[in-house]
């Protein structure tokens, strides 16, 4: 069953995680183009460093997660 390969078990965590860090890789992005548009004027290298990490995360934890569902689903 379909919904079992992605919510079975602990599957859904996965799941969610791959849902979840592609977004949080958009908000990452939409707001670091925000700051080079000199909306932010306090700590603009923390802002800009977190911002990275923020889209860097948001891109590893989905290929992760999706890996590990794969596993779990027997797929490889």
């Amino acid at each position: 069953m379909v919904l079992d390969s992605f919510f079975g078990g602990h599957k859904w965590v996965n799941t969610m995680h791959i849902a979840v860090g592609p977004l949080l890789a958009l908000i990452a992005y939409l707001a670091y183009a925000l700051h080079f548009e000199k909306k932010y004027t306090n700590y603009q290298d923390l802002i800009k460093g977190l911002l990275i990490s923020q889209i860097i995360i948001g891109l590893i934890v989905p290929l992760y997660h999706g890996h590990r569902l794969a596993q779990k689903n027997n797929v490889y």
